[in-house]
């Protein structure tokens, strides 16, 4: 018995998800951990904003002006987020086309 034949019938077994190991599934895991950071921050931005006039890093006078660009730099995170999404689902879904027998 060689070290081949006990390989065939003994494999290692397999950990993880195989799903996970593909660029696909890492790069929509990381567009949809992203959403959920830009949401979360854009839930606290203007108690962040608050506490950095408390902590004397921003003038009280610009307070209001700094969470307006903060949502808006957060708008434009999420918009580039979803189209990245968007690209993934439709790259998939041409992939999926393209194989004989999908339907």
């Amino acid at each position: 018995m060689t070290g081949d034949d006990l390989a065939d019938r003994h494999p290692l077994p397999r950990r993880g998800y195989p799903a996970r190991l593909r660029a696909e599934g890492r790069r929509l895991a990381l567009l949809i951990l992203g959403h959920l950071v830009v949401f979360g921050l854009a839930i606290g931005h203007d108690e962040i904003v608050a506490r950095c006039v408390e902590a004397g890093w921003l003038a009280g006078h610009r307070a209001e002006g700094m969470e307006l660009l903060i949502g808006f730099v957060l708008f434009l995170c999420w918009s580039a987020l979803t189209v990245g999404i968007v690209r993934l689902v439709d790259r998939a879904r041409g992939e999926g086309q393209a194989r004989p027998g999908a339907e």
